[in-house]
């Protein structure tokens, strides 16, 4: 068991590990390595036991306009050219923002055909990142699930955690 995000690339590439829980931009990085394309999938699950197949959207702040910036026109040309125009979305393994353009990605137009139901990821409060921080648990590299799986005791695990947050939160009350 490792979270090494660059060895875990290459083990998937050449079918030393078969399934990853990670976003859409990871397959061309992992055909990159030398995956056959036609072997890479990519599929929304199943969340609860309804049945219904989810799918997590997260939030991302990777183009914007600054109000204060004093070529707002180029700005806004610029963002629109890498939406409407540019191939980004192909080379980082992104679904289109624009919803009338089709994923050039075979895996996600197949993702896409299984209609699953969006769940917007809410943007961290001031007061969670404030809480994770003084639990010191890594929700954001994953470090905390790995500590759970490799645990001799899952349900210990689960405990500590809780415990910690518990600890934190009471802390940041203060």
């Amino acid at each position: 068991m490792t979270n090494s995000w660059e060895d875990s690339k290459t083990a998937i590439a050449k079918g030393q590990a078969a399934m990853y829980y990670l976003g859409n931009w990871v397959i061309p990085q992992v055909i990159e390595r030398g995956a056959n394309p036609d072997n890479i999938g990519f599929m929304p699950i199943p969340a609860d036991d309804s049945g219904v197949l989810k799918a997590q959207m997260n939030h991302d702040y990777a183009y914007a306009v600054s109000k204060y910036s004093k070529n707002k026109d180029t700005a806004k040309a610029f963002v629109k050219f890498m939406l409407d125009t540019s191939d980004f979305d192909k080379v980082s393994g992104f679904i289109p923002t624009v919803k009338k353009r089709i994923p050039k990605l075979s895996q996600l137009s197949e993702y896409l055909s299984y209609k699953p139901v969006i769940i917007q990821t809410p943007v961290d409060s001031a007061l969670f990142i404030e809480v994770a921080n003084k639990s010191k648990i890594d929700f954001y590299g994953g470090g905390y699930i790995q500590d759970v799986i490799t645990s001799g005791d899952f349900e210990g695990a689960f405990k500590k955690l809780d415990a910690r947050w518990v600890r934190a939160k009471e802390r940041v009350k203060k």
